[in-house]
């Protein structure tokens, strides 16, 4: 085992470049590429703020046993070639100085059998990682790791054990390979920030996953379709993030248990489950915001704080529930309908109530924005094989009529934010409710009157049908809700 300081300045590490390798810092050049059994520094001798360190391809990659990268070293690290590797065989520490890795390159692969791994990351960032070795392997992430800089990045755990101890960002994160690992997510944050592609896939094992208390945040811009390939295992909360980002979709393929659904979208979003499987989440709240820019309107005429008629906008509603919510400024109203007023030619609502869901009633000048609450569609992927969602989610979170906003049991997001959700493809999917007092009643959007169940009962509810009446669309196609008297 020896030790090599890079003095070459700009230069390329090569299998065949000795001349930008010394035994001690600043020392003469000329001495042997590192090997798996060498440790490697780049410091203050290693060069300015301008260099740039290029790893070629080939051969398998560079190699080393520990890596560090000195405060005193302000440069570059780069790739060339098909996938430039650097091997790491030991520890791995880097510094805030410089740049490790601005792009996808150079890959880096931990690959020591048997031993710990730790790896500092002091806030760089890196392109691709792989974490290789045997089932004793440990890799330990001691701060927070980021992967994330190109559209190539992606983190895979082959064997060993994977332990967190800071934020974990991620383009992407797999599985690979038969031999045993042990991925823990720790007490952790995983922000997850993949656009249209599988974003993450733990179905290669064997595998032992322990959710601990893991946030995993799946953030997103307009139009990411993302897939989330569960492995089937249980997970503690699972985000679905973006505050941007109209439409698209999520799509949990595998079956999983879920402590926690949430989500702090503020545009349209569907959320797929594969059919066939079955989802247990203890809570889902996964709900509506009002700052959905697509679906807002001008308030026409200035109202004040008492004004429960007369009030019109310039435009139809599009995206509207028949009867919901609206939002202008700080203040939320219920109304029952909307229509054309020929008379003054706008379109009013009326049934107004000022002032629900914890708001305060204001005056609201002409021109002011109206926002809807905008709306999550659930759906299963195969039809008719539906998706079994088994939650303890509280009463109300799954009721979409005129009242949903008046359930105000404790823990219902849904009601406190005043959400509204599309149930028009709810006829895919199986809710069945495990805690007594649990009534998650499901309908389509617009209709004035749904279903309500207690515990005990199965009844089948709204289905397609967009129809006023009570029992409308039941059966066939219905939802069930079930309490199984399992607490």
């Amino acid at each position: 085992m020896a030790d090599r300081y890079w003095v070459g300045g700009t230069n390329s590490w090569s299998a065949a470049n000795t001349g930008s390798w010394s035994d001690t810092s600043g020392g003469t050049g000329g001495f042997s590429v590192p090997t798996a059994s060498d440790n490697v520094f780049f410091d203050v001798n290693s060069g300015d703020s301008n260099t740039v360190i290029t790893v070629t391809s080939g051969g398998g990659g560079r190699s080393c046993l520990n890596f560090t990268w000195d405060y005193g070293f302000a440069g570059t690290m780069s790739g060339s070639g098909g996938a430039p590797t650097i091997n790491v065989y030991g520890n791995m520490e880097l510094s805030g100085n410089g740049a490790f890795a601005p792009e996808a390159f150079p890959v880096v692969i931990f690959r020591g059998n048997g031993i710990t791994h730790t790896i500092i990351s002091n806030t760089q960032s890196f392109g691709r990682v792989f974490f290789f070795g045997d089932a004793d392997s440990r890799f330990e992430l001691l701060d927070d790791f980021q992967c994330y800089d190109s559209s190539a990045s992606t983190v895979v755990l082959d064997a060993g054990t994977l332990q967190p101890y800071g934020a974990v960002t991620v383009r992407k994160f797999s599985t690979s390979g038969s031999a045993a690992k042990v991925l823990n997510l720790g007490n952790v944050g995983w922000n997850i920030t993949g656009g249209s592609e599988v974003v993450w896939d733990v179905r290669t094992g064997p595998l032992q996953l322990n959710k601990e208390t893991a946030d995993i945040y799946l953030s997103s811009n307009a139009g990411v379709n993302r897939t989330f390939y569960t492995g089937g295992y249980d997970y503690n909360r699972i985000a679905i993030g973006g505050q941007g980002g109209a439409y698209g979709y999520t799509y949990f393929a595998g079956g999983a248990s879920f402590t926690e659904l949430y989500g702090d979208k503020e545009a349209p979003t569907t959320v797929f489950f594969e059919g066939g499987q079955t989802y247990n989440i203890d809570l889902i709240s996964l709900t509506g915001y009002y700052n959905n820019q697509e679906w807002s309107l001008s308030l026409a005429n200035a109202i004040d704080a008492t004004q429960t008629g007369g009030i019109y906008a310039y435009y139809e509603p599009t995206n509207y529930p028949g009867d919901s919510l609206i939002k202008i400024d700080n203040e939320v109203m219920s109304y029952s309908t909307y229509e054309y007023n020929p008379v003054v030619g706008l379109y009013e609502y009326s049934g107004i109530v000022r002032g629900v869901n914890g708001t305060s009633a204001e005056s609201h000048d002409a021109n002011s924005l109206i926002y809807t609450p905008y709306f999550i569609t659930y759906d299963s992927t195969d039809h008719p094989a539906r998706a079994t969602i088994i939650t303890k989610t509280p009463s109300g979170i799954f009721y979409g009529g005129s009242n949903s906003y008046e359930v105000q049991t404790s823990g219902v997001v849904l009601s406190s934010l005043g959400g509204s959700l599309d149930y028009n493809f709810y006829q895919y999917i199986n809710f069945i409710a495990t805690k007594s007092g649990v009534m998650p009643t499901v309908g389509a959007s617009g209709v004035s009157n749904q279903i309500r169940t207690t515990p005990g009962n199965a009844v089948g509810v709204m289905g397609r049908t967009y129809s006023p009446a009570v029992g409308g669309g039941v059966g066939g196609n219905g939802v069930i809700d079930l309490y199984t008297g399992v607490d």
